[in-house]
């Protein structure tokens, strides 16, 4: 990630096409220049499963898939479209904008860009950052 921190993730949802369903992650991160930045985040993706593991590793004694906590150094998050390791590992897709407390509107109208606002934990995420990124008294 590019990015000076680890985001915050405010929320997330599931997106889904008509062969691929996938979660989406609404984030943000404090820049070092002290702005702030919103973004789409997903986890990193190792790999099909049937294609990483062995067959012979793949099941337990009752046939049922087993999904490995850690493969090769990288903690695993579970399944993407049954199939797709996903780690904890982020990826930032570089979408979004730059902001701060002066100008909180462009974040928001990226999030309506985004369709963000329509999320019914939306006010409560939007409630969060407004706090995170507003100048605390003294």
């Amino acid at each position: 990630m590019s990015k000076a921190t680890q985001p915050i993730i405010l929320m997330s949802r599931e997106q889904s096409s008509m062969v691929s369903t996938w979660n989406k992650m609404l984030g943000a991160t404090k820049l070092s220049n002290g702005k702030w930045r919103i973004d789409t985040y997903g986890h990193e993706i190792l790999g099909s499963i049937y294609e990483l593991i062995p067959e012979a590793e793949l099941y337990d004694e009752n046939d049922e898939l087993k999904i490995p906590k850690v493969w090769k150094g990288q903690k695993i998050f579970g399944l993407a479209d049954g199939e797709y390791l996903e780690t904890y590992n982020l990826f930032c897709n570089e979408d979004g904008v730059a902001f701060d407390s002066a100008d909180l509107k462009v974040a928001l109208d990226w999030c309506k860009h985004e369709r963000w606002d329509r999320h019914p934990d939306f006010p409560k995420a939007w409630k969060e950052l407004s706090a995170m990124v507003s100048p605390q008294p003294k």
